[in-house]
Formats: structure tokens, sequence, C-alpha cells
């Protein structure tokens, strides 16, 4: 599975006034009609008991030169947003400058082997159309700025 690449995000959530986020690399679009888009997180987080359907949701798909953030949501620290960009467009912290942002809400909650699938219903959402996407192959964080037309 390692071999199929993805692009790297930042889910965020605020449970009980805290605000909660980890880097994930398992986020797909899911519908248009309506704005859906999914996400999963090991059982095995320490983060996920943060994650409920009706909790609202932010994700910020990162862009190339947001490696950092990535290594720092992924790590076991006391505060995980210390030094990092953020804005808020509605409850959760969103990443200042990634290559797009989505705001919303978790919709359901499906097991899925060893993890928990989310869906959320997306309510905004936006892109810094100059970003090119932090992509995560392998285990290793790539910028891979080569275009090809099709």
């Amino acid at each position: 599975m390692g071999t199929f690449p993805s692009g790297v995000t930042i889910i965020t959530t605020v449970d009980g006034g805290e605000d909660v986020g980890m880097t994930v690399s398992s986020f797909a679009s899911l519908s248009l009609e309506p704005a859906m888009v999914s996400f999963s997180l090991a059982l095995s987080s320490s983060k996920i008991k943060h994650f409920r359907v009706g909790s609202p949701v932010g994700i910020s798909v990162l862009a190339d030169h947001q490696a950092e953030y990535a290594r720092q949501f992924s790590r076991k620290v006391a505060d995980r947003f210390e030094g990092v960009d953020v804005w808020r467009n509605s409850e959760p912290r969103l990443i200042t400058d990634a290559a797009a942002w989505f705001d919303g809400e978790i919709a359901a909650a499906y097991p899925g082997g060893d993890h928990t699938i989310f869906t959320v219903l997306v309510k905004e959402c936006g892109t810094h159309d100059e970003a090119k996407p932090l992509l995560y192959q392998r285990g290793q964080m790539n910028n891979w700025s080569v275009e090809y037309s099709i």
C-alpha cells in the first residue's frame, strides 16, 4: 500500500474546548452532491477518541513547503499547534497557506479493519492555487514539482 502516493493532511477538531490535530494521509474525495470527503484513523491512535459523529472538522491539505508541520502533528508533544501558523474558518483550526482546506462536520463513522473511516459533510472549502501539495510515499514526504499535461 505504501507504493501508492497520497497527499498529506492535518485533520483538526475541537473537543471540550481543546484543539486537537493530527497528520493523516488517508484522505479522499467522496461526493460532490452533497460535498463530502473521507479520512481514516487507526484504532490505536490516542487522538481517535476526539473524533465523533457531529464533531467539527478542519482538514488542511499541506503544501510542499509544510513537511515540518506534518512531522510536528505526528509527534507526541504537549502542543502540536505551537509555532504553527493557523487560522480559524469556524471552530477547528486550519493551517495557513495549505494547498487546500475543508471545513465541515463528521457525518458518519464506519469500521474498517484496524481503522475507523470517517465521512465529513463539507460546509466550506478553498484552495491556494499557487501551492503544490506535499506528497507521501513509502514512508517519505516528497516535493515532486515536475508537471505533466494530459
